[in-house]
């Protein structure tokens, strides 16, 4: 899809959901239509959109179902509006995801990927940069030696102890690189 009607629908789908939420919270078969349609546009599309989103059944009753929908349209407003925030990218919840931490996401990237995002984040200084750098230059040779796994695991027990110390963020992020070892 061209970019200009990608911002353009994910505009359009921002307001139409916030819309909902605020008049026709209550009208079940409203909010189940436009909950189908936001899930059909954008689940397969981008990577974590449905996380954490309560599954509807038809044997609820009414209120528990209007509960339901008004949890998964507050997330798919909250998600429509960073994905926004991130410039639109479809890959905008997993990049957020890493730079806020959000709760229960998690996110395999690459080495490169995972120094790509530090050397973006502004919030840490040049120092914490450089250090989280020169660990995953580490880490990462570490992991492409042609060492046993046994081994490899030896040296990378005293990152998991580094990395234990640091905020959720930073080890949410570095974690995953520990597993390829293989």
């Amino acid at each position: 899809m061209e970019e200009k009607k990608w911002q353009e629908e994910v505009s359009t789908d921002l307001i139409r959901c916030k819309q909902a939420l605020k008049k026709d919270a209550f009208d079940v078969e409203k909010m189940e239509s436009l909950f189908s349609e936001m899930l059909q546009r954008y689940g397969e599309e981008i990577e974590g959109f449905d996380e954490g989103m309560e599954v509807i059944t038809t044997y609820e009753n009414q209120a528990a179902t209007a509960f339901a929908l008004g949890k998964n349209m507050t997330l798919i407003v909250e998600r429509l509006s960073i994905i926004r925030k991130e410039g639109y990218r479809t890959d905008g919840l997993v990049r957020h995801a890493l730079k806020d931490g959000v709760e229960g996401a998690s996110y395999q990237y690459t080495f490169p990927e995972v120094r790509k995002i530090i050397s973006e984040d502004e919030t840490r200084s040049v120092f914490e940069r450089n250090d989280l750098m020169d660990r995953i230059d580490q880490i990462e040779t570490i992991c492409r030696s042609l060492e046993s796994k046994k081994h490899k695991w030896d040296q990378l027990r005293p990152y998991v102890v580094w990395l234990a110390g640091k905020d959720v963020k930073t080890a949410m992020l570095l974690l995953p690189l520990l597993q390829s070892i293989n």
